[in-house]
């Protein structure tokens, strides 16, 4: 007897994606969450990198939200999650942070689809307080100004 081998080729692919297009956060957050999906169920684990760099921002004191990180599917996951640090400045009168968040490769790359970026926008939630110095002031009426 002759024999054959018959391979099938997969043509399924597997899509990766943020769980939301947009996370809005507070500055005073601390550590958040931010999820990522696939599609569909896989056989074997599935390395996604992911990267943003907040780079100087007009308006903002300490810009310094960095992201240099990657999840890892396992067969039966369809989604996973990454911590980010939220870093609280303590200046007042800022304006919102924005970063980018891109899917910068994979491994296995073959048949992998890397979705669209996600944002993050931080808010300044610092409170600044204006007040007199002190509850009295007294002077005589010809001080002349006071």
């Amino acid at each position: 007897g002759n024999f054959t081998t018959i391979e099938i080729i997969s043509e399924d692919v597997v899509t990766v994606t943020f769980s939301t297009d947009n996370n809005i956060f507070n500055e005073d957050d601390g550590i958040q969450s931010i999820g990522v999906e696939i599609d569909k169920s896989i056989a074997q684990n599935l390395e996604v990198f992911i990267f943003g760099d907040s780079g100087p921002a007009e308006g903002v004191v300490i810009s310094g939200l960095r992201v240099d990180t990657s999840v890892t599917f396992t067969p039966n996951s369809l989604s996973n999650i990454f911590d980010i640090e939220i870093q609280d400045d303590e200046y007042g009168l800022e304006n919102s942070e924005m970063y980018r968040l891109d899917f910068t490769s994979s491994t296995p790359s073959e048949g992998v689809i890397l979705g669209r970026h996600t944002n993050i926008t931080i808010i300044d939630d610092d409170i600044v307080i204006v007040d007199f110095g002190q509850d009295v002031y007294t002077f005589n009426e010809n001080d002349g100004y006071g």
